[in-house]
């Protein structure tokens, strides 16, 4: 289920990018708005491809 609300993303020290609302991305340090969306596994769509 994708949503509508404000997203942004942060990487994580192994390099993995993850999606969040505000509060929880600002809790791991640096973040930024993005217009990514995610898709129905939560993973973030990048070009048109999501993770299945």
């Amino acid at each position: 289920m994708s949503t509508t609300q404000p997203r942004y993303v942060f990487l994580s020290s192994d390099g993995i990018l993850h999606l969040h609302d505000e509060e929880h991305a600002a809790q791991h340090g640096k973040h930024v708005q993005t217009s990514l969306t995610d898709g129905e596994s939560g993973f973030p769509i990048v070009e048109g491809q999501g993770i299945r």
